[in-house]
């Protein structure tokens, strides 16, 4: 069975989308649009105009039949029937056996006589209505077209207006006495402030005093008794000695609030000196001490500080060159640094030249802290590029913690679980299909479930590069230490806190950085044929795979789950491959 990634070289390397265009191919690709629009709005004209004609030819046929039925109708001889007024009296006869008269099987004669007895009808019935509508009038010409809500209102409305009349012909209507006109001379005398109670305009004044406060008794005493005609006796007290103003300045300084303390005049100003942090210092004290290190803040770099141009340039960093950023980080060694390496920024450089350095509204330099640099030697591009590399190990390494605690729970006791994950570290029978009693007793090496459904998520990645770097050796690796740590962290039975082990001796870094090694060493011995044997096996858990990091290659797959029209396809492949590849 042939796998996808064995198939994935068959793809364009750049969409054609992206690719450059001249101004005379834009303008032919131009008219060419507007020729088909075209040509499409003349073809639904004329087919609507040929639906029209027929839809007319057909109505007029149509037409043409319910009139000859009519005119068919008109020669049958109308029905004797009596009229609809029944009149006692006999209407005027007509002789019909005269000489003059014609015979009475003739339709003249029926015909007229219809016709007499048809106008003394309808006169006696114009005759009755006019007579039933002086009646209607002469009884309650006042509710005429009314309904019979509107009727009662009315009644009720004109019963009172005539006991209003025969109350006022009795003079029992009150009478409301009308206001005397005012005049000039007519307006009512104010009353004075001063007369209310009969006190002085200042007695506020003179009962409590001025409103700031005294600063001496003699001049609330002086004005208090000029006014009230009261003799103040000067009676010494404790207090009654002035105090000298140095001695109250002094003890007012010496005084503070209550429950307050003193202020201090001075403050001790320290220096703020920036020094650069050192990550590995910080990153030994989080594993010794198992809480998260306090480095100084610095600028996290994010896609709005990538050197792009348009918004739609971020479709091509995401979906064309990360995937081959990461198809090439797949099939290193070393996991952990790689994405702190000079091949790593080199890679970075060239994938960036290739994608961006063709498209025509990107210039191929860019100003940066006052300086002109290239744009592929942007520090934010690196910078950038390293955080996407953390997020890529980081969320392989939370599905496989998933998978396996979704393994591990459906045991119900600590010590079922326990045996289950002891059973699947010993001679590491995690990594095989099917595990024997020792390891060259085992068959399907990297075909372990757990291994397999980790490993799909890096090929969500892969499958979307148009590059070709070798055998994905340091992902399959990475994949499988990610399910031992899982593993090992399940190996007492109860539930992991994953919070201490983020930084933790179980924490997903360089402390598994020679597992992944050794694993690396054995993914080596895999022949061709096992790869692809490799590759099938994770391709069919591709869309168990959670969506949150995944790659480009999860979106297509779904969509196709789904039922939405998937690309065209670039190559053919076999009748046993269930997936369909795809551009």
């Amino acid at each position: 069975m042939t796998s996808r990634m064995a198939t994935r070289g068959l793809k364009l390397q750049t969409p054609e989308i992206l690719l450059p265009h001249t101004q005379e191919e834009r303008r032919q690709v131009r008219e060419a649009k507007a020729k088909e629009k075209e040509d499409q709005k003349a073809a639904a004209t004329s087919k609507a105009s040929k639906k029209n004609a027929t839809s007319r030819a057909r109505v007029a046929k149509v037409m043409d039949a319910q009139a000859q039925k009519d005119t068919d109708m008109t020669s049958i001889p109308e029905k004797n029937t009596p009229s609809p007024v029944n009149d006692p009296s006999p209407g005027p006869s007509i002789d019909t056996k005269g000489p003059s008269a014609a015979p009475e099987s003739t339709p003249e004669g029926f015909l007229i006589e219809l016709d007499v007895r048809l106008d003394s009808d309808f006169e006696r019935a114009l005759d009755m209505q006019e007579l039933k509508k002086l009646t209607t009038e002469s009884e309650d010409s006042d509710f005429q077209d009314l309904s019979e809500n509107e009727i009662e209102v009315l009644k009720k409305a004109k019963e009172k207006k005539h006991a209003r009349q025969l109350k006022k012909k009795r003079g029992e209507v009150s009478v409301t006495p009308k206001r005397k006109p005012e005049t000039e001379n007519s307006k009512p005398a104010k009353r004075p402030k001063n007369a209310m109670g009969g006190l002085d305009a200042n007695w506020t004044k003179t009962v409590y005093g001025n409103n700031k406060a005294a600063t001496s008794r003699s001049s609330l005493a002086s004005s208090d008794a000029m006014t009230l005609d009261i003799e103040l006796m000067d009676v010494p007290g404790e207090f009654d000695a002035d105090v000298g103003g140095d001695v109250v300045a002094a003890e007012r300084e010496g005084k503070t609030d209550k429950g307050m303390k003193a202020k201090t005049t001075s403050k001790d100003v320290e220096d703020v000196k920036l020094e650069p942090a050192d990550v590995n210092l910080i990153e030994a004290e989080e594993r010794t001490t198992g809480k998260p290190a306090q480095p100084k803040v610095r600028h996290q770099t994010s896609k709005a500080d990538l050197p792009i141009v348009l918004q739609t340039d971020h479709n091509v960093w995401a979906n064309v060159l990360l995937p081959d950023l990461l198809e090439w980080c797949g099939a290193q060694e070393d996991q952990f640094r790689i994405n702190g390496t000079s091949e790593f920024r080199l890679k970075l450089r060239e994938l960036w030249i290739e994608h961006f350095g063709a498209l025509p509204h990107i210039p191929e330099s860019v100003v940066h802290n006052s300086r002109k640099i290239v744009r592929a030697d942007h520090p934010a591009i690196y910078s950038y590029a390293q955080g996407q590399i953390q997020t890529y190990r980081s969320k392989l390494g939370q599905n496989a913690f998933k998978f396996v605690s979704e393994e591990v729970e459906k045991f119900d006791t600590v010590e079922e679980r326990q045996v289950f994950v002891e059973g699947l570290l010993r001679n590491d029978a995690f990594i095989f299909e099917t595990p024997g009693p020792t390891r060259s007793q085992s068959l399907g090496r990297f075909r372990g479930l757990l291994v397999v459904k980790t490993f799909a998520f890096h090929l969500t990645w892969a499958l979307s590069s148009s590059t070709d770097s070798g055998h994905p050796r340091g992902a399959l690796a990475l994949s499988t230490a990610a399910v031992e740590r899982a593993l090992t962290m399940w190996k007492a039975g109860d539930t992991p806190n994953r919070k201490s082990a983020r930084n933790g001796e179980a924490s997903f870094s360089e402390e598994w950085a020679p597992n992944v090694t050794k694993f690396f060493g054995l993914a080596g011995d895999l022949k061709l044929s096992k790869w692809d044997e490799v590759f099938s096996a994770a391709e069919t858990h591709l869309l168990t795979v959670p969506k949150a990091g995944a790659g480009p290659e999860l979106k297509k797959l779904l969509k196709e789950a789904n039922g939405v029209k998937a690309a065209p396809v670039a190559a053919m492949v076999g009748d046993d491959d269930p997936f369909i590849v795809s551009d």
